[in-house]
């Protein structure tokens, strides 16, 4: 009974060295490329985020340049129809000088 013991130990012992070997060459691989997924993942949030920043700032940019422009074009069209008052007192004020 020990020898059919014995050899029954040495054939459950034949698969479990490679077995172990293989799983811990697998784990390894899994760890490897969890780590590296997870680089990969967070390298992308911060791509991700930096195009999101740029497009804001790119945004912004350009509304102020409209807000920018907006305002020029009001000052200059308050200036314009202050100048067209200025030209129709100056106007009347010459045909009533005139008429004295």
């Amino acid at each position: 009974m020990t020898a059919k013991k014995a050899k029954e130990e040495i054939l459950e012992k034949w698969y479990e060295d490679p077995v172990k070997k293989w799983f811990s060459v697998f784990m390894g691989f899994l760890s490897v490329a969890s780590i590296g997924y997870a680089f990969a993942r967070i390298q992308m949030t911060l791509e991700f985020r930096m195009e999101k920043y740029e497009i804001r700032q790119d945004f912004n940019e350009k509304l102020r340049g409209q807000i920018d422009d907006c305002r020029t074009q009001k000052q200059e069209l308050e200036n314009s129809r202050v100048n067209e008052i200025e030209e129709v007192v100056k106007n009347l004020e010459k045909k009533f000088d005139g008429k004295k």
